[in-house]
């Protein structure tokens, strides 16, 4: 449980929300979806996605482009 500052990527319009399980939980399942269809995308064009997970990592993505071109 808990608060979260949420931010409408479009409008940019700022709410708080009160994370309660059932919203977590269809949260968790709505990004394993995206990524699960990002992932087929990718698949179908050849190529893997690059994700980033945690704090940002310039060196990282330059080596999955120097690896995947290959």
């Amino acid at each position: 449980h808990g608060i979260a500052t949420l931010r409408d990527l479009e409008t940019g319009e700022q709410r708080f929300v009160w994370l309660r399980p059932r919203l977590i939980d269809a949260l968790r399942t709505e990004k394993r979806k995206r990524e699960d269809v990002l992932l087929r995308i990718c698949r179908t064009a050849g190529c893997v996605p690059f994700v980033v997970r945690g704090r940002f990592d310039p060196a990282a993505l330059t080596r999955h482009f120097l690896e995947t071109a290959a």
